[in-house]
């Protein structure tokens, strides 16, 4: 019996911003997610070298921040990458 695999994708959380809110992704996952938003008619902004091999996908305030989170829900789910 195998145990099961740890959800690579957990560290996706949206925070805050005094402009509105963001997240940090892999850029593998940034790539993806950006495409699922723009599907989605959620306006985001890339901002590029969040950090080592990591990407910010950053959404006004006046975004609907329940869309971007059950998109977000839905993506980590996914197994796979």
């Amino acid at each position: 019996m195998a145990l099961p695999t740890r959800n690579d994708k957990d560290y996706l959380e949206i925070k805050g911003t005094w402009q509105g809110f963001c997240f940090v992704a892999q850029k593998g996952h940034a790539d993806e997610l950006e495409a699922l938003f723009k599907q989605r008619g959620l306006a985001c902004r890339r901002q590029t070298d969040a950090g080592p091999g990591e990407d910010a996908l950053r959404f006004e305030a006046s975004a609907d921040r329940t869309a971007v989170q059950e998109v977000l829900e839905s993506y980590k789910q996914v197994k796979g990458s």
